[in-house]
């Protein structure tokens, strides 16, 4: 093994790898979405830590509410 980190298997992903997973144009634009948005994060110290199971399920309700949301407003509009 080349790199040790390599062999650590971790279930969590830190927030650059999660911002790079959920497709968001930097780290900073996924930690500003956390805080807006309750991304829900284990923290330690400074650092947050992800899991892609909390990103997946994050990303299928906020694409549920964001649905919900269009839908209503094209009610209003007719």
């Amino acid at each position: 093994m080349s790199n040790p980190a390599e062999a650590l298997k971790t279930p969590y992903l830190i927030a650059e790898e999660a911002a790079a997973y959920l497709r968001y144009s930097s780290a900073g634009a996924f930690r500003r979405a956390v805080k807006k948005f309750g991304i829900p994060c284990l923290r330690r110290g400074r650092r947050m830590f992800f899991t892609q199971t909390d990103l997946d399920q994050f990303m299928s309700v906020a694409t549920e509410t964001t649905k919900g949301a269009r839908r209503a407003r094209r009610k209003r509009a007719h």
